[in-house]
């Protein structure tokens, strides 16, 4: 890349978060399998990991209201409203002198003026669609106490205002203003708006992203609106795997279930039917995007690959053989000539592991191929974390095929790191034509590494994950270093009693939700609703870098021993 433009074309083509697609996002947004799901009109829970695509999906339907005209106005199926839920927002709703009671129904008259901010907004940009000055007085009446309003838009913006400098003071004083009863005021409008050349109402769609940042009593309040809205309005949720806490409505004992009350779609499993070809398809219409000035290959092209035996040579194998070498017969080394050099890595390495002397092993190899050959097939891959053992990169993580595996189904983590890979790819010369294997896991360590960073500023809770994951780390770069006695690749884990530890289940839970560690099951990933026992694993994304910092880490640590004894 030679310029700013460039780099802002690049940021543009490989934007990671939907939201932030300022221009050409029908090119650059590809429809999820699961979008004609979200489209039903009935209530939908949408429940997926960070990055997964919910926002995306919401997007599409929220980026149709675009192509309204007058002429195709009446035609529409729907329209589709979003809101993204406001961390700072929903706990700015709570504490004070005010009971809980108390705040259910000043957060129930935010969330009115929310959704009848969406849709006057949504109203006074569309020709041809209107609200009665009688609904709108009457809706006025229930939401500021007052029923002749010259610009309702504008009132709603101050009431909010008025609202967020209120709850702000909270503390200092009991809450006074005026308060209006969950959805009333939006049945009203909803009930007075005309749409030209629509025989039959055409349903509204409220789109609320990220439910998980709610408290526990918002997440009931929304519950109601999902469950009770019957005036040709829906209510669509955007949230994490465990992100609901609350299963109610306001009233405590109704409980929303499925498929009663809302229909689930489980972005998750749904994104991995065909993950590596709908991955395929965005990363080379954004490799297009960019202009064959810069890239002009595929994804799978422009991905450098290596085989075990390339990597090996990389990671300075002939350096790792030299001990075995110089323990063998003349007469062995004349027939060793002939064997890979990665194969002779893995004859010492099983020999350092089970005290084997390395004539000996050459030996045993010599006499049954097909059962060492068959075992080398199943450990090669071990055997390259231990010939990288104290370099500069441990282990290389590039092609197309292994980038989509660090992803894990997670398309965010995928664009950030093709991006990431072009940056450090970029010269002066022009035209990218191949990305190098250690740009590639270089690209990968980046962005693990901040991703890492981002877990770790999560409150009290994100230091305590870090230490799960780095403590998780290094036991699986253990049993990857020295699977010996062990089945190959070990890479889940099990935590029994979970429940009994209500610390242990926060500390998991939000590493799931953070899209730390992944949720599996013996077979297959499993449903949020799923009962059974789970088991868990790091997310690959953070491999490359964990390992990393850990052999760092240990490095430091030997180093502070060594000085504290001399």
């Amino acid at each position: 890349m030679e310029n700013r433009d460039s780099e802002g074309r690049l940021s543009q083509a490989f934007t990671y978060k939907s939201e932030w697609l300022v221009k050409d996002a029908a090119l650059l947004l590809k429809k999820p399998n699961y979008l004609s799901e979200l489209e039903l009109e009935r209530p939908v829970i949408m429940t997926g990991s960070r990055g997964s695509g919910k926002t995306t999906a919401f997007l599409f339907l929220w980026h149709g209201n675009k192509a309204i005209n007058i002429e195709n106005l009446g035609s529409q199926r729907y329209f589709g409203l979003y809101h993204r839920i406001d961390t700072s927002v929903c706990y700015s709703f709570s504490g004070g002198n005010l009971p809980i009671e108390a705040w259910e129904k000043i957060f129930s008259h935010y969330i009115n003026l929310i959704i009848c901010d969406l849709i006057v907004e949504f109203v006074q940009s569309h020709e041809g669609v209107a609200v009665s000055e009688d609904h709108l007085s009457r809706a006025s009446r229930i939401l500021f106490g007052e029923d002749k309003i010259f610009d309702i838009s504008s009132r709603i913006q101050e009431e909010l205002t008025h609202l967020s400098d209120n709850v702000a003071n909270i503390s200092r004083s009991d809450f006074s203003g005026h308060l209006s009863a969950l959805k009333t005021p939006i049945d009203i409008i909803l009930d007075g708006i005309s749409i030209k050349g629509s025989k039959n109402s055409i349903p509204f769609y409220f789109m609320f992203d990220e439910f998980e940042n709610l408290l526990d009593y918002q997440q009931a309040i929304l519950n109601t609106l999902l469950k009770h809205f019957t005036r040709s309005a829906y209510v669509k949720i955007g949230v994490r795997p465990l992100g609901r806490s609350a299963f109610n409505t306001i009233n405590k004992n109704e409980l929303l279930r499925s498929p009663d009350d809302f229909h689930s779609i489980n972005v998750d499993d749904s994104v991995r039917k065909g993950y590596r070809e709908f991955a395929r398809s965005i990363c080379n219409a954004r490799l297009k995007y960019l202009g064959e000035s810069y890239i002009n290959s595929s994804i799978e092209s422009l991905l450098e690959e290596l085989s075990d035996e390339e990597e090996a040579k990389l990671l300075n194998v002939g350096k790792y053989n030299n001990p075995f070498f110089t323990h063998l017969e003349l007469d062995d080394l004349s027939k060793i000539k002939g064997v890979p050099s990665l194969k002779i890595a893995f004859l010492r390495y099983w020999a350092d592991g089970h005290n084997i002397k390395y004539d000996a092993i050459f030996d045993q190899y010599q006499r049954n191929k097909k059962m060492w050959d068959s075992r080398y097939a199943n450990y090669k891959y071990a055997v390259l974390f231990a010939i990288g053992r104290g370099n500069r990169i441990r282990k290389y993580y590039c092609g197309w095929e292994t980038i989509v595996i660090l992803s894990h189904y997670n398309i965010r983590y995928l664009l950030e790191m093709i991006e990431t890979m072009i940056l450090f790819s970029a010269s002066k010369e022009g035209r990218i034509e191949k990305i190098h294997p250690d740009i590639q896991t270089r690209a990968a360590m980046a962005i693990g590494e901040k991703n890492l960073h981002q877990i770790e500023g999560l409150s009290v809770y994100g230091r305590k994950i870090i230490k799960l994951m780095f403590g998780l780390g290094r036991i699986f770069e253990h049993l990857a270093a020295y699977p010996e006695r062990r089945s190959p690749e070990t890479n889940q884990f099990r935590v029994n009693d979970l429940q009994a530890n209500s610390e242990a289940q926060k500390i998991i839970e939000l590493a799931v939700q953070h899209s730390g560690i992944v949720r599996v099951n013996a077979s297959k990933l499993t449903s949020i609703a799923d009962t059974r026992e789970y088991e868990y694993m790091l997310h690959p994304i953070f491999l490359p870098i964990l390992y990393s910092l850990i052999e760092k880490r240990e490095k430091s640590l030997l180093r502070q021993t060594i000085s504290q004894k001399l």
